[in-house]
């Protein structure tokens, strides 16, 4: 019965069974796929699926990610934190960080909420992104106020003042000093800083920093790929093949990255970052228009096995039947 016996199929009473009937056709391999259970707000994880027998999960925790502003910098990310195989027999409550708010003309965008959950006796914890810093006005010296703000995933620098040009530092990302014991990933990173130069139609905002690289002077730090698998169902809000915590693009030259959620900057307001993804917002240049939101941050968790089967190709009606009676066929 080769093509039939896959690695986590259930076998009971279809090892003698003739699965293609001779029948020329698609491959007959029968897929498992993994259960993925996510919060984008508070929630209970109510414990491991039957069909999860160690009864362990891979959970991945991210922060609200923080606020864009007019003409300002990209907001940080949230942070994240990722348990590779969690203690999840038991239920635990979730609390889910909120995205942090957007500013219109000379305002900073506000700094994502904590997103939490207590598994196995340890409280993990992912920062929520930093905000951005507002923009400079011309011809007026720097003022910290301008600066982007620390969290998970440090906020970048508000567009600086051309006379006298001085850069607008970034955010620090302080999720990975965060204390989360027995985390396999504690990630978060910081802003790029807000450009100066003598000449004012180049000033810049920085990018936010991502939980997979930090922001600079012309792009947002990328996100990190949580969910590789194609067979794993998307989670809400996650983008390009499972991205999430990616920083917001700066004003008026600095590229978001959608790698997580994280908004481009733009003329008009740019989206929100999804929720889900504590993405960082981005900023934007037109007068009449705020940055954009964070994203809400969220929980995952994933269990591997335990999703429903895909069965595909040519079956025998006696091959259908059993895997029907074994509760391991899907329609």
């Amino acid at each position: 019965m080769a093509g039939f016996l896959t690695a986590g199929f259930s076998l009971v009473g279809q090892e003698n069974l003739n699965n293609d009937g001779g029948v020329v056709g698609p491959d007959n391999t029968p897929v498992v796929n993994d259960k993925v259970t996510s919060f984008t707000s508070p929630g209970t994880f109510s414990g491991a699926d039957p069909k999860n027998s160690g009864q362990t999960g891979k959970v991945i925790i991210i922060g609200g990610g923080g606020g864009g502003a007019h003409q300002g910098g990209g907001a940080g990310a949230g942070g994240v934190v990722v348990i590779d195989s969690a203690p999840i027999g038991s239920s635990f409550p979730v609390t889910v960080g909120g995205g942090g708010s957007a500013a219109m003309v000379n305002g900073s965008g506000s700094t994502g909420s904590n997103t939490s959950a207590p598994i196995g006796g340890t409280t993990y914890t992912a920062q929520g992104g930093g905000g951005c810093g507002q923009r400079g006005a011309n011809y007026v010296g720097p003022s910290p106020t301008y600066n982007g703000k620390p969290g998970g995933s440090g906020g970048g620098g508000g567009r600086g003042n051309h006379n006298p040009g001085q850069n607008n530092p970034a955010g620090s990302g302080n999720q990975p000093g965060v204390s989360n014991p027995g985390a396999n990933q504690n990630l978060g990173n910081p802003g790029g800083v807000g450009n100066a130069p003598q000449t004012q139609d180049n000033r810049i905002g920085g990018g936010g920093g991502g939980a997979g690289a930090a922001g600079s002077q012309s792009t947002a730090g990328i996100g990190l790929e949580a969910f590789p698998a194609k067979s794993q169902p998307q989670a809400p809000g996650v983008q390009d093949r499972g991205y999430i915590g990616g920083g917001g693009g700066g004003g008026a030259g600095a590229n978001g990255n959608q790698k997580g959620g994280g908004s481009p900057n733009s003329y008009f307001t740019p989206p929100a970052a999804f929720d889900g993804s504590g993405g960082g917002g981005g900023s934007c240049y037109n007068n009449s228009n705020p940055g954009s939101t964070g994203g809400d941050g969220g929980v995952h968790v994933i269990e591997a096995g335990a999703g429903p089967s895909v069965t595909s190709g040519v079956w025998t009606l006696e091959a259908v039947y059993s895997a029907i009676k074994d509760d391991n066929w899907t329609s």
